[in-house]
């Protein structure tokens, strides 16, 4: 089944869940892409663009560490559906598919309220995000 390309200025929406934590706010970044091809005048993304993709400045909490903590979200890996098989542009081509797998990384830890100065103590934690392309006339599969 075909999917619509991502291109360049296409939104990376993040879920909130990263079991047991919860990312708090604004979850919706853009991506860059760099291929040589364009649609209606962007350019496409390829595989190796979801690397650069880093929202930051996000509150997160985490079971019982309900006192807010500091983290970054980026894409960790493609799912198998979200790269174009038989589209190529020096690189496979990126479409929008189900979901890739995602990753938030602590840079504050989250703290329980009682007893005081409790942080989280995982500094990573898995979750997931897709894509939402602009490009409504070209698919790939």
């Amino acid at each position: 089944m075909s999917k619509y390309i991502v291109v360049d200025g296409d939104q990376v929406i993040f879920s909130p869940t990263f079991t047991p934590a919860i990312a708090i706010g604004g979850l919706k970044t853009k991506i860059n892409g760099t291929g040589h091809a364009q649609i209606s005048g962007k350019s496409i993304c390829i595989d190796g663009d979801e690397k650069q993709v880093k929202l930051q400045n996000i509150k997160y909490t985490s079971g019982s560490f309900t006192t807010p903590g500091d983290c970054y979200l980026t894409i960790e890996s493609l799912n198998y559906d979200q790269v174009a098989n038989h589209v190529f542009s020096k690189k496979k081509v990126i479409i929008v598919g189900s979901s890739f797998t995602a990753k938030l990384t602590v840079t504050k830890p989250a703290q329980m309220p009682n007893p005081p100065n409790t942080t989280d103590p995982a500094s990573v934690y898995m979750g997931s995000g897709t894509f939402s392309s602009t490009n409504n006339f070209v698919k790939a599969n």
